[in-house]
């Protein structure tokens, strides 16, 4: 299947088909939200005078979705057409307000984009979401004691346990590194390159998803941990790598513990150590803002900050003796 095909194929029908193929029952709420979904497939804007099944389509997931063409007649739940008017316009733009996308009434890229992610996320949420058909306790009562017994794990139960926490794992930090490369296009860096990993990711993602609806829960693992690594790569680069930045705070704290026994020892040899004093307590504010970058995950500051920190420590070692 070509990845166009799997991005724009009938994400509703695979998402309530999980009940039926990997034995998992969703909740009620999630069943209904799978079923108000239309699969719509689009090549093309869809505006006002256009005239196709793709309209119908859209006008059919509208409706359904609590975005209505009409409450009645014409362009109503059932009463679907082909032609994009201007009830049509008025409902999509109320659903683009409600989907973060500019209401301008045409369906775009942008809102077809909205419209697929919208469709994938509620699959991922779904996967998330529910409880293993089977792992229900049977209880064997007896004259002398009650006995719960549960059916034994498999290999591929843990398998599609793991594939699901993999899924889930990679979901989140696809969400942070597109949200913190939208935040760095604001900032007017260079990001094309991880806009690249990022489409890429999200391909990988679907992957992961279709894999996990067929049960084949070893390569759901393995597209999602593609995801999840690809995502890391862009963090260290909009970031810093947290391990660098860890191991400078380190560093940094060690100088400051060895300074601060110099200074001691100086100040008990009567030497001068008010300059040193000084530059010791820079060294600790420096460490500390490390510290806070580090808790922000913001690592390349981190570690910047770190040897500042590391740097001061050394200087006060060198200003013993200074007035």
């Amino acid at each position: 299947m070509y990845l166009k095909e799997i991005k724009y194929l009938g994400f509703a029908f695979l998402a309530s088909f999980i009940v039926f193929v990997s034995g998992f029952a969703p909740s009620a709420v999630a069943q209904a939200q799978v079923g108000a979904i239309t699969p719509c497939t689009f090549s093309q804007n869809l505006e006002v005078g256009v005239v196709s099944e793709e309209v119908r389509c859209l006008q059919k997931y509208l409706n359904e979705n609590s975005f209505k063409i009409a409450d009645s007649g014409v362009g109503s739940l059932g009463s679907e057409t082909t032609m994009f008017g201007g009830l049509t316009k008025e409902a999509v733009k109320r659903w683009q307000g409600a989907n973060g996308v500019t209401p301008t009434g045409t369906f775009g890229p942008l809102s077809q984009e909205a419209y697929l992610k919208s469709i994938a996320a509620l699959l991922t949420a779904q996967v998330s979401s529910m409880t293993p058909a089977m792992n229900v306790m049977t209880s064997v009562s007896s004259a002398d004691a009650t006995v719960s017994l549960a059916p034994a794990q498999t290999e591929k139960t843990k398998l599609e346990k793991e594939a699901r926490k993999a899924i889930l794992d990679a979901r989140n930090l696809y969400e942070k590194a597109k949200d913190d490369v939208d935040d760095a296009d604001d900032n007017d860096i260079d990001i094309d390159d991880a806009n690249d990993d990022i489409d890429d990711a999200e391909e990988d993602l679907i992957k992961a998803l279709y894999e996990f609806i067929d049960e084949d829960y070893s390569r759901a693992i393995t597209h999602a941990k593609d995801v999840s690594e690809s995502m890391k790569n862009i963090l260290d680069d909009l970031h810093g790598d947290d391990g660098d930045a860890e191991n400078a705070i380190d560093d940094a704290k060690d100088a400051i513990d060895n300074a601060k026994d110099e200074i001691e020892d100086a100040y008990n040899d009567g030497d001068r150590v008010d300059r040193a004093r000084e530059l010791l307590d820079d060294a600790e504010d420096k460490l500390n803002d490390a510290e806070d970058a580090f808790d922000d995950e913001d690592f390349d500051e981190a570690e910047d900050l770190a040897n500042d920190a590391e740097d001061l420590a050394d200087d006060a070692i060198d200003a013993i003796g200074q007035r």
